[in-house]
């Protein structure tokens, strides 16, 4: 994630993980990348099953991610997961390092 996003000077991106396709638009194009957020877009859904909800159940699954600056490598990220509830309802997971 980090090495698409500094080949384009971006610092952070939103990701939908209930959009067709989840890749950021402002993202470098990486192959990798844009498997590993399709494995991660059905992980999501998968866990909504599991726990008893649809994708009908939410408007949306948006994961922020920004690379840590610290690390050249780019494999350290501080996400933000934020699923709102089709009655509007946020639940934030507030920034994980």
């Amino acid at each position: 994630m980090a090495e698409a996003l500094r080949a384009v000077g971006a610092s952070t991106t939103d990701i939908d993980l209930l959009a067709f396709s989840p890749y950021p638009p402002e993202a470098a194009e990486l192959r990798p990348l844009r498997l590993a957020l399709r494995a991660l877009q059905a992980m999501s859904k998968s866990i909504l099953l599991k726990h008893g909800f649809s994708a009908a159940d939410v408007t949306s699954i948006v994961l922020r991610a920004t690379p840590a600056p610290w690390d050249e490598s780019g494999y350290c990220l501080h996400t933000r997961a934020v699923v709102t509830s089709r009655t509007g309802r946020a639940y934030d997971s507030g920034w994980l390092g």
